[in-house]
């Protein structure tokens, strides 16, 4: 069965840093002629602090990821999001999933106090795919991109 048949209206793609989630969202969209919802990855200010000082900067980036990812789904509220396809290249709930990582304890607490109060009214896709990959080809597909933020991501991050 193909994706034409199913008629899902809001897709998202998921998966780890390096699986192409982006690539693969990119195609998918462009295939299904649909509007494609990419992650602010390069707008977060932190984002380059938090690879250099995990510690430091993790609440930081993780909330600015949060109200980002809110705004962005705000906005599908605010179209007909039943008129037009999307492909999201990241699922909303993830969020919760990076904090529980890399948060301190007092600074998860503060969050889960946050983010459910976002979430609540967030549309839900009709379907998620998540993508696989090694973490050698995750690994080998970091390099490659070549961001240079990234160049410290290791074995143990992935």
């Amino acid at each position: 069965m193909s994706l034409d048949n199913l008629s899902p209206n809001y897709i998202a793609v998921e998966g780890v840093i390096g699986v192409g989630k982006t690539s693969f969202a990119k195609m998918l969209a462009d295939r299904l002629e649909a509007d494609l919802l990419a992650e602010e990855v390069f707008e977060n200010p932190f984002l380059v602090d938090f690879y250099k000082h995990k510690k430091r900067y993790a609440f930081s980036c993780q909330l600015f990821f949060l109200l980002s990812r809110f705004q962005q789904q705000q906005q599908l509220m605010v179209r007909d999001l039943f008129s037009q396809r999307i492909v999201a290249d990241y699922l909303f709930a993830k969020d919760a999933i990076f904090a529980s990582v890399n948060l301190t304890e007092r600074e998860l607490s503060l969050y889960d106090k946050i983010a459910p109060i976002l979430s609540r009214d967030i549309p839900r896709p009709d379907l998620a795919i998540y993508l696989q990959a090694s973490t050698d080809t995750l690994l080998r597909r970091i390099r490659k991109r070549n961001y240079s933020f990234e160049k410290i991501i290791g074995h143990d991050y992935i």
